[in-house]
């Protein structure tokens, strides 16, 4: 409060832990607690004088650490909301200099980009029993940067009691920088060929931002 009114500071932060064992919060005008959702962190030394490697481990019950992800210069990792983390920082030798100012930034990863398939409801089937599927894949990062690691098709159909498989597959088959980008899928049959009339189409894509991927599937049924 002392500070406060001689205008040198606005607040004093201090961890929980370390107020209330004190006792401390009986002579604070504010205590607040902030919530915090389960997350994926990442943790950076990269910006140091030497290499420094990173160890984070979780408090569990009875006050045991237990190690969760560990890396030199730069590690990630899912962090659960109410539970402390500890994290260690240490040269590890691997740089010529072995001393000098260490920097620590930790902060919440980027966002996995938004991935999008939309599959025509047409198809076609040729004479060799082979089915065409079209559709168009949007990949969209929060920096224009990463790509859709693969598509997958995979096609079935029922007439009476057979039925017809196929698959079709493409790695790197767009960009994340939020370009629509069409796609043909030649899904050739494992065994029994294709014919005309309805199919059940599953359509799964994965797409890497710079620092999460996501996972979309579409399954749509196409005539």
């Amino acid at each position: 409060r002392e500070l406060r009114q001689r205008g040198e500071v606005a607040a004093i932060l201090l961890d929980a832990a370390v107020l209330l064992e004190a006792g401390w919060n009986s002579v604070c005008d504010l205590v607040a607690f902030i919530d915090t959702p389960d997350a994926l962190l990442i943790a950076d030394t990269s910006a140091s004088d030497y290499s420094a490697s990173i160890l984070v481990l979780a408090q569990l019950d009875g006050g045991v650490l237990y190690p969760t992800f560990c890396g030199p210069d730069l590690v990630g990792g899912n962090v659960t909301a109410g539970t402390t983390y500890f994290v260690m920082v240490f040269g590890d030798g691997r740089s010529a200099t072995t001393g000098g100012a260490l920097h620590l930034h930790v902060r919440e990863a980027l966002p996995p980009p938004e991935l999008e398939i939309h599959v025509a409801p047409i198809g076609t089937v040729d004479r060799h029993g082979v089915a065409t599927v079209y559709g168009t894949l949007r990949c969209t990062s929060v920096d224009g940067t990463g790509e859709v690691l693969n598509l997958d098709v995979s096609l079935s159909q029922r007439s009476g009691q057979q039925t017809a498989d196929g698959f079709w597959s493409a790695a790197s088959p767009a960009p994340c920088d939020g370009t629509t980008t069409p796609f043909v899928a030649r899904v050739e049959p494992f065994g029994r060929s294709f014919r005309s009339g309805a199919a059940a189409v599953l359509a799964a894509a994965e797409g890497c931002g710079p620092e999460q991927c996501t996972l979309t599937v579409e399954e749509p049924r196409i005539f």
